[in-house]
C-alpha cells in the first residue's frame, strides 16, 4: 500500500508540507525512468538514489522504502497518462476523428513509454501477491477502465451508436491487445505500434452497433 508511514505524512501534512510534497514529486520524476529500466525486482533505493544524483539518505528522508517511491512515480505517471487521454477523449469532434486520435495515442504512447508501461505491467502482476500493491494498483487499474469506457461511449455518440458490450469486455479487449503489442515490441517487433493502432481502430468499430 502506498500510504505513507506517519514520518513521512507528518512531513507532507507540517507547515512546509507544500514543499515537502513537491519535492517528493521532483524526485519521483527523476526515478521513474530509472525504476522503468531496472523493473521493480531489480530496483533498489541506493541504485534509485545514484539515478537522481542524491544520498540515500536524502531519499529516505522524502520516501520511507521503496515501496513508497515505487507507488509515487507508478501514480504520478499513470495520472498523468489519464488526463491526457481524458482531453483526446473531450476534443473529439466526429467519430471516425475520435477513433484515429485514440488508436494514435495509444500506438505513440507505446512506442514512446513502452518502458514505464512495462513496469506498470510488471507492478499490476506483483499486486496479485502482494498486499502492500493491491489496494492502489486497482485504484489504478479501474480509473484505466474507466476512462476506456468514457472513450468508448464517446465514440458511439459521436457515430450515433450505441455500445453492444459490457465495460468489462471493452477494458479487457483493449488491454489485451495493448500488453501483447507491448510484448511485442520489447521483444523486437518494431511494427508493434502500428498494428496496435490498426487493431484499436478494428476494436472500436466491434464495441458498437450500426449507426441508428
Amino acid at each position: 500500500m502506498d500510504t505513507p508511514s506517519s514520518r513521512v505524512a507528518g512531513r507532507l501534512a507540517g507547515a512546509r508540507g507544500q514543499k515537502f510534497a513537491a519535492r517528493r514529486q521532483e524526485l519521483a520524476t527523476q526515478a521513474t525512468s530509472g525504476l522503468a529500466e531496472l523493473g521493480f525486482a531489480r530496483a533498489s533505493m541506493r541504485e534509485l538514489a545514484q539515478h537522481c544524483e542524491i544520498s540515500l539518505g536524502v531519499l529516505h528522508y522524502y520516501f520511507d522504502d521503496k515501496d513508497d517511491l515505487v507507488m509515487c512515480c507508478v501514480r504520478q505517471y499513470k495520472n498523468h497518462f489519464i488526463d491526457r487521454y481524458n482531453s483526446i477523449v473531450i476534443d473529439g469532434s466526429s467519430g471516425p476523428e475520435l477513433k484515429t486520435r485514440i488508436s494514435s495515442a495509444l500506438s505513440n504512447s507505446l512506442r514512446e513509454s513502452a518502458a514505464m508501461h512495462r513496469l506498470w505491467y510488471d507492478l499490476r502482476t506483483q499486486a496479485l501477491f502482494d498486499d502492500r500493491f493491491a489496494a492502489s494498483i486497482n485504484e489504478i487499474d479501474d480509473s484505466l477502465a474507466a476512462l476506456t469506457w468514457k472513450a468508448v461511449i464517446a465514440y458511439a455518440e459521436l457515430c450515433e451508436s450505441v455500445v453492444i458490450i459490457t465495460p468489462a469486455i471493452v477494458y479487457a479487449t483493449a488491454d489485451g491487445l495493448f500488453h501483447r503489442a507491448l510484448r511485442d515490441l520489447i521483444t523486437g517487433d518494431a511494427e508493434a505500434p502500428q498494428r496496435l493502432a490498426h487493431e484499436i481502430d478494428s476494436a472500436l468499430d466491434d464495441f458498437v452497433g450500426a449507426p441508428a
